[in-house]
């Protein structure tokens, strides 16, 4: 048989350009408080001449678009306590509320943390380290008396301002649980001069009642510029509107009264619409000398 000789040769010359326009529109759900990139790469090399590469990298930017986004978030707080028995009064005569003590104080809602850090005790006597209430001073206000079932009743006004004070407080206006920026600050309750009350004189028993009748409270909370926010307008202070009511009896020896307020509390969030950019990138490499 004969020497067989044969020589293969192969060249190869690939080049190729490859453009993709893609066009898509895409609808998506993050749950998701923060901006949010990963990226995650591994790279495994087996043998003495191997080489395995991977690069990856990912970019996500969202700029809002505008102002924030204004939530309302109900809160309510309620107070009971003692008070100096004001029975006796004639009708007509100025008539003075002096709150001696606070029994209970709760409250619901983003105002939530008002009975604690701690609560002080029963009967603590007023003003209190986290609460004070002005003595609540009433004038005839000239109307009619309107005579009822349980005796007459009469019309009163608070010529000042009177003013209940609750001290540093958290208000947790995102309803979270965490003390965020701008949540903790000094909140109070007032109801504005020439408001009008309604006082009942009980003829029978000599019991005295007082309630309002004409609700202009405000809250105001000023949020601590020790504790500040990323979102600007979280860290100013506001009012906002709320309906109080407030009854005070009294009758012998005994005086009392209890009030509740409910309002809606401002929250500013980035929730809203705006500009946003995401970018994902990855390479790999692999390659294996044999010689």
């Amino acid at each position: 048989m004969g020497d067989i000789a044969f020589t293969i040769e192969k060249f190869v010359d690939l080049n190729k350009v490859v453009n993709l326009d893609i066009d898509k529109n895409v609808n998506v759900n993050v749950d998701n408080p923060d901006i949010l990139a990963t990226a995650e790469a591994d790279a495994e090399a087996f043998g003495p001449f191997a080489l395995a590469e991977v690069d990856a990298y990912t970019y996500v930017n969202f700029e809002p678009d505008g102002e924030p986004v204004r939530i309302e978030n109900s809160g309510q707080v309620q107070v009971e306590g003692g008070a100096s028995v004001f029975a006796g009064t004639p009708p007509g005569d100025p008539l003075t509320i002096v709150f001696e003590d606070a029994d209970d104080v709760n409250a619901l809602g983003v105002l939530a943390p008002l009975d604690g850090n701690p609560a002080p005790p029963a009967d603590t006597p007023l003003p209190q380290p986290t609460l004070t209430i002005d003595d609540l001073n009433l004038i005839d206000s000239g109307a009619t008396p309107i005579p009822v079932t349980d005796g007459i009743l009469y019309e009163y006004e608070n010529p000042e301002l009177f003013e209940i004070d609750f001290g540093m407080r958290w208000i947790d206006r995102n309803l979270n649980a965490i003390i965020d920026g701008g949540e903790t600050g000094n909140l109070s309750l007032s109801v504005p001069e020439g408001d009008i009350w309604e006082v009942l004189f009980n003829t029978d028993t000599g019991a005295v009642e007082i309630d309002i009748a004409e609700s202009n409270a405000i809250f105001l909370f000023t949020p601590d510029p020790m504790n500040p926010s990323d979102i600007p307008s979280n860290n100013d202070p506001f009012e906002v509107s709320a309906a109080f009511d407030l009854v005070a009896d009294s009758l012998g020896d005994l005086g009392g009264y209890e009030f509740q307020a409910l309002a809606d509390f401002p929250y500013d969030t980035v929730t809203g619409g705006g500009d946003g950019e995401a970018f994902a990138y990855a390479e790999s490499t692999a390659g294996l000398d044999l010689l």
